[in-house]
Formats: structure tokens, C-alpha cells, sequence
């Protein structure tokens, strides 16, 4: 019986740590693929808000993005770009499953990017408040 217990908490620890790394990998594998979408949103030109749209970014838990990423429809690597975001939102699910993660599952409301400057932004951005494009 001892050498059961002491057997199946062995086991555990080592699915947890198993887990764990699971979790690690994962969370590394999403942090590339957000590098390589903060490089494929590099061009923001714009000549009018037409130019400019809200892209989705991320998975919650319980569906829906994170947030979302002002890029310019000019950007010549908008189709990459978007190709990106989607590997992103099932590498994020993938995160949430493995890491059993929960969320407020509030609604992450699309702003209403403008053409300022001739560059792709958010009306709150041309004010000054906290950017929605990858830092």
C-alpha cells in the first residue's frame, strides 16, 4: 500500500513537470510567432481611414481576442500578416488548454483605426494613450 502511494505521487510530480514544460514550450512557441507578427506589421502607410483595419489578436479561454492590431490594408505583407494571426489564436488556444487558463470572458472591442499622419492608428493613440500595435 506505502509503495502504492509513493508510486502514484511519483507519478504525479513527473506528469506535472511534464506539464509544466508543456506549458513553457508552448508559451514559447507563441511569443516567436508574435515577434515575427510585431515585424510583418512594420508598415502602417496610409492615405485615408479605408486604409486602416482592426485585425484580431489572440484566443481567450472562452473565445474571442486578447485584443486587436491596427495594420494598414497598403501593407504589402497584410496577407502573411494575417496568416500569422491565425497561427498566433491556435497557438494561444493551445496555450490555454495546457495551461488550464480561464479569463474574464468580457468582449475585447475592436477600435476604430484612423489614417493620422498617414499612418495607421486608433483615435486614442493619436491622443497619446497606450498603443495598440505590437510594441
Amino acid at each position: 500500500m506505502k509503495a502504492t502511494i509513493v508510486l502514484l505521487c511519483t507519478s504525479v510530480a513527473v506528469l506535472s513537470a511534464h506539464a509544466a514544460s508543456d506549458v513553457k514550450k508552448l508559451r514559447g512557441d507563441r511569443d516567436k510567432i508574435a515577434a515575427e507578427i510585431k515585424t510583418l506589421n512594420t508598415s502602417l502607410a496610409c492615405r485615408s481611414d479605408a486604409d486602416c483595419v482592426a485585425l484580431e489578436m489572440g484566443r481567450k479561454p472562452c473565445g474571442g481576442p486578447w485584443k486587436h492590431l491596427v495594420a494598414s490594408k497598403k501593407n504589402p505583407k497584410l496577407g502573411k500578416l494575417k496568416e500569422k494571426l491565425a497561427t498566433y489564436a491556435k497557438a494561444d488556444d493551445a496555450l490555454n488548454k495546457a495551461a488550464e487558463l480561464m479569463s474574464d470572458c468580457s468582449m475585447a472591442m475592436a477600435p476604430t483605426p484612423v489614417c493620422s499622419a498617414k499612418v495607421c492608428t486608433t483615435p486614442e493613440d493619436s491622443l497619446g494613450s497606450e498603443s495598440l500595435k505590437p510594441q
